[in-house]
């Protein structure tokens, strides 16, 4: 008989926890594993047996690296991510470390679905899944915090690159958030030269302004003095922003919901002034002849 032993100090409740809920599944297929616990000083150990020559080891090392993978993704990860941060960042409060930590983890889970998330999470734990059964093929003791310390040196790797480029992502969300500070206070402070400015997005042409008597705005961008003004260069994917900020009309109406983060900064820059269109003609517009004809529709 092999006899696996798992020994952790610092996730005994939530070893504990999984092994339960892991042997009342298999229990639903008429498949039992005994574990018994012993504790050795701190740390607490799980035992289990299964003849290395016989189907029951080979569920036995499934049943282990499930359970162990499990927590590795579920816990051990998020504590390794801090541990990682802390040594690069000791200075940062508790508040901006746990931003980064979330941004890590995004950037881990390739965030945009739940469905990419889960897929994410699951490869990683379907990787680390095998290392535990490769380990413990002829049944052995495994230590959970060292085997991640010591046997899963890609994986750690993995998150060293998603705290060091959460770092770097967070320090350019940090700037453009007090660059579009500067301008929301830009805005404030500016002479209203225009009453109402409708943003029309145009499929094939980017954006056109309309002003409050449906007349294209040619071409409003901000005075190299005003950018100089504002020590910042904005790029072009800001440059409806820089239009706007030209204009400087008392009301805008958005005829487009995304892309979100656009609107989401405009609406940060501009406050009250902004409100967007539910749905009229100009709300599809294909380009800019499309945007004329409309326009001379309803003159």
């Amino acid at each position: 008989m092999a006899l696996v032993k798992v020994v952790t100090n610092n996730y005994k409740e939530q070893l504990e926890k999984r092994f339960k809920l892991e042997r009342e599944i298999l229990k639903k297929d008429n498949i039992a594993v005994e574990v018994k616990q012993l504790k050795e000083g701190n740390k607490l150990i799980f035992e289990s047996r299964g003849d290395k020559n016989q189907l029951s080891f080979q569920i036995l090392r499934e049943f282990i690296a499930n359970v162990l993978s499990d927590i590795i993704i579920n816990h051990v990860e998020s504590d390794f991510l801090h541990k990682i941060l802390e040594i690069n960042c000791k200075q940062l409060d508790q508040n901006k470390r746990e931003e980064i930590i979330n941004i890590a983890l995004n950037r881990l889970n390739i965030l945009s679905t739940n469905d990419e998330t889960i897929s994410a999470q699951l490869d990683r734990k379907n990787r680390i899944s095998l290392k535990i059964k490769d380990y413990i093929e002829d049944g052995r003791r495994i230590t959970l915090e060292g085997f991640v310390q010591f046997r899963l040196k890609d994986y750690l790797s993995k998150l060293e690159l998603a705290v060091k480029n959460a770092i770097e992502e967070y320090g350019v969300e940090k700037e453009y958030e007090e660059f579009i500070h500067l301008l929301k206070y830009y805005v404030d402070t500016k002479q209203k030269y225009s009453k109402l400015v409708n943003v029309v997005k145009v499929k094939k042409d980017g954006f056109e302004l309309l002003d409050d008597e449906k007349n294209i705005i040619e071409n409003p961008f901000l005075d190299q003095y005003i950018l100089e003004e504002l020590e910042q260069e904005l790029d072009e994917k800001d440059s409806l922003i820089s239009a706007l900020l030209a204009v400087a009309p008392e009301e805008i109406i958005l005829h487009f919901k995304s892309p979100f983060e656009l609107v989401e900064n405009i609406e940060n820059i501009f406050g009250d002034s902004l409100s967007i269109c539910l749905g009229c003609k100009y709300c599809n517009v294909d380009n800019r002849e499309d945007l004329k004809r409309k326009i001379r529709r309803e003159s």
